[in-house]
């Protein structure tokens, strides 16, 4: 499972949720930051473009949270939730109208992931796409508990409550007291948290601390490098010291969110891309003061205030690639590639070759260009003819501009 974030404020309580594989750092007790670090690098023009996600224009009410992962983006509102694969709305439930955060977690039993929300009351509940909403809070030892939000990795579920959180393993519940927690992140066996004062990170009940002043927001990226931010400053944490790489000065960062390969943040009315240690931020941008933000897995950012959600992606630079799979190549993944190509577990893997990420289809570009285009016609072009399925003129179009070499 890569990236998922919901960004919801409740209670007073700020939570930035995302989920990555494979982190390996463990906080120390010392930081470089501040008047104490070398000034970080001034930021590169980011240019940011509206990504159109609702093709048939759905009326879903008032956006509470969002879920965005390859096989599909569930829409949580105040008419309840809906399910839109490459555009077009799939799926709808009314069955529950008030959320206050989504995620997509690993299932109870670990064999897939589950798309859930948090409803008004704290209960967690599964989407389907073919039945209303399903409690399955029991099913990680939370029922009885009013849960603020939830955040999931690959076998490992973490869940937020007015004071403390819970992590699930499947098997069992461990809980934690966590005074002043503003923001949680997860990657594998490690849950990291914004708390007053600076960084913890848990590793299976053993603790770390990093101080870092003012901590507010903690994401993981794909590659599993963690990165905090306070109000007004972006560091990436490595081997127990906080880099700063960007310093906002006198305007105000409020959110921070894992996509793909990068971190997004939001400054202002503008936003912020983080690839590895570059920094790019926009100008001029129509963020409200309160956005929320929630990645994509191709690297897309989605905004949420006011009950207005929009989305957009990045056109410059190094992201510009990726933002281009993302706009016009995952689209057609996920109308025609993702019935033999799902990341595993999603019963519709049959290849064994797991195309759900843009990873995926950047490390195997030549082969695209190869069986789409100058094998197009052949037994061994793509998709197989033996598969039943057909590009159209339009969907080939774009996997040629794409994979050219």
């Amino acid at each position: 499972m890569r990236s998922r974030l919901i960004g919801s404020r409740f209670g007073g309580l700020v939570a930035c949720v995302v989920a990555c594989a494979g982190f390996g750092v463990v906080a120390g007790c010392s930081a470089k930051h501040g008047t104490d670090a070398p000034p970080a690098a001034e930021a590169a023009a980011l240019t940011v473009t509206p990504v159109a996600w609702n093709s048939g224009g759905t009326d879903v009410g008032q956006v509470q949270a969002v879920v965005d992962q390859d096989k599909g983006v569930a829409v949580f509102g105040s008419t309840g939730v809906y399910v839109f694969t490459g555009g077009s709305l799939v799926a709808s439930d009314g069955s529950v109208t008030a959320w206050k955060s989504a995620a997509a977690i690993p299932s109870a039993d670990g064999l897939t992931t589950w798309t859930v929300g948090v409803s008004g009351e704290g209960k967690v509940l599964r989407v389907h796409t073919d039945a209303p909403a399903q409690e399955v809070g029991e099913r990680y030892g939370v029922a009885s508990d009013k849960v603020q939000a939830v955040v999931g990795d690959v076998g490992r579920v973490a869940f937020l409550f007015d004071a403390g959180f819970a992590v699930s393993d499947g098997k069992n519940v461990t809980r934690y007291g966590a005074a002043g927690l503003h923001s949680i992140a997860t990657s594998g066996a490690y849950v990291a948290l914004a708390v007053d004062g600076g960084i913890r990170v848990f590793e299976n009940g053993k603790e770390s601390d990093l101080g870092l002043a003012d901590a507010a927001f903690v994401a993981y990226d794909a590659g599993g490098a963690l990165f905090a931010a306070s109000h007004h400053a972006v560091y990436k944490v490595d081997g127990g010291v906080a880099t700063k790489l960007y310093d906002a000065g006198a305007r105000t960062i409020h959110d921070l969110a894992s996509s793909g390969a990068n971190v997004w943040f939001a400054v202002d009315a503008d936003l912020g891309l983080v690839a590895g240690t570059q920094v790019a931020v926009g100008t001029g941008g129509a963020l409200a003061a309160d956005a929320h933000l929630a990645g994509s897995p191709g690297g897309d950012v989605w905004a949420l205030s006011g009950g207005q959600l929009l989305r957009f992606a990045a056109q410059n630079g190094a992201t510009g690639d990726l933002a281009t799979w993302s706009s016009t190549v995952q689209p057609v993944f996920a109308a025609v590639c993702s019935n033999c190509h799902s990341a595993p577990g999603t019963g519709k893997e049959s290849s064994g070759i797991d195309m759900s990420t843009y990873a995926g289809w950047s490390s195997r570009k030549a082969k695209v260009y190869a069986r789409v285009v100058q094998q197009a016609g052949t037994g061994s072009s793509m998709p197989p003819p033996t598969s039943g399925l057909k590009l159209t003129d339009a969907q080939k179009a774009a996997l040629e501009a794409w994979s050219k070499p």
